[in-house]
């Protein structure tokens, strides 16, 4: 493939990448400032995909590799990395790896990746570094992810200075994850649109949190605090920011404001609505749907806060809570959750387990008054989970997985967005979700 690169000159970027500073449209499509030290270009031509990367090595000595993946759920746990090195002589190599864990990546058997244009420094000291690379869309290596159309893509990156790829360290400044659509279709580059044109000015918040309240020091707690909504009108959330779970009530649970142990949760707070877990930025909603809050809808909602406690600390005090962005201007569809998978968990001591295929059976979702559209796919397990994935079954015939992660990683929880080939929930159709754990060194049960 021939790439006819047209580059920019500029002045030094100090400690901060820019869309289209070192690259112009005639190259790339799309650019999206991923992190304030990367910037990600990319265009697609036939069946190839060409990302121009600009990456700030402000803050190091010098970058000598830098690095971009795709990954399940926006950690290295089953990521599809490439990494762009200097070697000792000052010669930069294009490297195609696969991450099944946190550690230093491994060399993929084919090398999908070209190194179109090497990296190239716009000044001199601090400066940006940007270079350009491509490979097939589907390259039909098992090691690698293809680039889909019209779905949002968990992506990482890292910038380090040390000779060898090593660890970037803790900091966010040298790492990250985002989410990128790289080939929208005709409907979400209209939603894009949509989105943008929608009155901001309408927007109200309401911030639903635990207000300063003293962790116990036991190892695992569950606490619970009501909140009423308003209800003058009929809402739609459209918008929510961490953390936690939220419910929602059809009765008045009467007391509100008063934290209390979550065994003791109202059962008329049975709808499960939003939710936050490691790894979730801010939930946008699509510009078709929104949660209903208000009149004739939700008007009382049940915080739950999972507290984790291992090192029984006392005098530990939280404020957790959701920022809810809820508007008047109603869209088009109420949203909901459908929530799949079994509490029948019981985890061996020091052994691999997997529950039972939990059913949702035709007959369930058959009370379905019309087809329902899967919008993404949450998958939550706690720390001894491993992988996890919902089957799509119509009329017999397996559809593709609704979700599926096989390589679970509890700090990186981000939703899947649930492909074009099965996001219909058509009433008859049934699931099947299967769960599988790595155990401890005694039985762990359920909500543990």
């Amino acid at each position: 493939m021939l790439i006819l690169l047209t580059i920019l000159s500029v002045s030094k970027i100090s400690f901060a990448a820019q869309c289209f500073s070192t690259f112009t449209t005639s190259n790339f499509t799309d650019c999206k400032l991923i992190a304030p030290k990367f910037a990600l270009h990319w265009a697609v031509h036939n069946d190839i995909i060409s990302l121009g990367i600009q990456a700030d090595q402000g803050g190091l000595s010098s970058a000598n590799w830098f690095a971009f993946g795709l990954s399940e759920a926006g950690g290295m746990n089953g990521a599809d990395i490439v990494v762009i090195s200097k070697n000792d002589q000052n010669k930069w190599s294009v490297s195609d790896m696969f991450s099944s864990n946190q550690g230093t990546p491994v060399l993929d058997k084919t090398q999908d990746w070209n190194l179109d244009v090497s990296p190239f420094e716009v000044s001199s000291a601090n400066a940006s570094v940007s270079v350009v690379i491509s490979r097939k869309l589907n390259t039909c290596d098992p090691a690698d992810y293809a680039v889909k159309t019209a779905y949002l893509h968990h992506v990482i990156w890292a910038i380090g200075s040390s000779q060898t790829l090593s660890y970037h360290g803790a900091s966010s400044d040298f790492h990250g994850q985002s989410q990128i659509n790289f080939l929208p279709s005709d409907a979400q580059k209209k939603e894009v649109q949509t989105l943008e044109s929608m009155d901001q000015h309408s927007f109200k918040n309401i911030t639903i949190a635990m207000q300063n309240v003293a962790i116990p020091n036991v190892q695992t707690s569950y606490l619970c605090v009501n909140y009423a909504l308003p209800t003058d009108a009929k809402y739609h959330v459209v918008e929510y920011i961490h953390h936690i779970i939220m419910y929602g009530c059809i009765v008045n649970p009467q007391s509100f404001g008063t934290v209390y142990d979550c065994s003791s949760m109202p059962r008329s707070c049975p709808t499960f609505m939003l939710a936050w877990a490691p790894g979730i930025s801010t939930v946008d909603l699509p510009s078709e749907a929104g949660f209903p809050i208000g009149k004739d809808s939700v008007n009382w909602v049940t915080l739950q806060v999972h507290y984790n406690n291992p090192n029984l600390d006392a005098g530990v005090v939280d404020s957790s809570g959701m920022q809810v962005t809820y508007t008047p201007q109603l869209r088009p569809n109420d949203m909901g959750v459908f929530t799949l998978g079994s509490t029948d968990v019981m985890i061996p001591p020091n052994k691999s387990w997997s529950t039972n295929p939990s059913l949702c059976s035709s007959d369930c979702t058959s009370r379905f008054k019309g087809n329902v559209t899967l919008v993404g796919s949450f998958m939550h397990m706690h720390l001894l989970g491993y992988a996890i994935n919902t089957k799509h079954i119509r009329a017999g015939a397996e559809l593709p997985n609704v979700g599926s992660l096989q390589y679970y990683d509890f700090n990186h929880q981000g939703s899947q967005q649930v492909g074009l080939d099965t996001n219909t929930l058509v009433p008859g159709d049934s699931f099947i979700t299967t769960c599988s754990y790595m155990g401890s060194n005694t039985t762990i049960y359920w909500g543990e």
